[in-house]
């Protein structure tokens, strides 16, 4: 991941993602914010570090077992 830069006036969350296929997500989040990885997370049993990092999103997936199949289930942010 890259060091951190200003990201005043850069999308920090995707609300509309919500049920969106996790591919999908993945591919618009990475277009509108090129500086960040995108991290797959598990709502059922999803552990994240709480360390801030403003160049990773997290993208909250169910089903957890085939990630590549899944949906989002949780708003994906920037953390």
């Amino acid at each position: 991941m890259m060091a951190c830069t200003s990201t005043t006036g850069l999308k920090q969350s995707w609300p509309e993602l919500l049920g969106v296929e996790a591919e999908a997500a993945k591919a618009l989040i990475e277009s509108e914010r090129s500086d960040v990885t995108v991290i797959y997370v598990s709502c059922a049993d999803g552990i994240i570090t709480h360390d801030f990092c403003c160049n990773r999103a997290w993208l909250w997936l169910d089903p957890p077992t085939h990630f590549h199949h899944a949906k989002v289930c949780k708003e994906p942010k920037i953390g």
